[in-house]
């Protein structure tokens, strides 16, 4: 009795210590989302969540659509949507031998922004006006689907 009872306890502490042994060695995947934009220093919203400035980092930890918007006194704000595509490591059944690898795997994206100069600070006056004027006119004609090819003249 003695010897069995030995035995599976010799059986269950070696086994606890294989399973510490293999999450000692496991691997670690970070994933990261890099934002940086020209000039650096606007303000960055990632999925409606204030991230930082640019240059800023952000972990993630699902592939797919992002939201992104970018915003600094004096230039126009950004707003884009971004898609973070599943590198190969990520496939389902690879996944689960990545992670189990004694290494340290980092997915890092990145996306530039480069910001242009707000309407005010390009020009003035009378020009900014017929400027702001224009625009306006052509955000209309895109929202209405407008073809000036079929317009009447």
């Amino acid at each position: 009795m003695k010897t069995t009872a030995s035995r599976t306890t010799r059986t269950a502490v070696a086994m606890a210590g294989a399973a510490c042994t293999l999450a000692a060695m496991s691997g670690c995947l970070q994933r990261t989302i890099t934002v940086t934009s020209e000039p650096p220093g606007a303000v960055v919203w990632v999925n409606d969540n204030e991230v930082g400035r640019t240059p800023v980092d952000v972990d993630f930890t699902y592939f797919g659509k992002y939201s992104v918007r970018l915003r600094r006194e004096g230039y126009e704000p950004i707003v884009d949507v971004r898609h973070v595509k599943k590198p190969v490591h990520e496939w389902p059944g690879i996944d689960v031998v990545t992670e189990a690898v004694p290494t340290n795997i980092h997915h890092r994206v990145r996306w530039h922004y480069d910001l242009e100069p707000a309407l005010e600070y390009r020009v003035s006056g009378p020009e900014a006006e017929s400027e702001l004027i224009h625009s306006g006119v052509q955000m209309r004609k895109q929202l209405r689907g407008y073809d000036e090819s079929a317009a009447p003249r």
